[in-house]
């Protein structure tokens, strides 16, 4: 099983570091900084 540090703990909390964010899922990060939202 391969995962990336900290990964069960977001999947319990739902909680992701903005960094990780910007760089894992940077459509999700550029939608959310054009609405504000961070």
């Amino acid at each position: 099983v391969f995962a990336i540090k900290g990964a069960i703990h977001s999947i319990i909390t739902g909680y992701k570091e903005e960094e990780e964010v910007e760089i894992l899922h940077s459509t999700f990060y550029k939608k959310l900084k054009n609405d504000k939202k961070i």
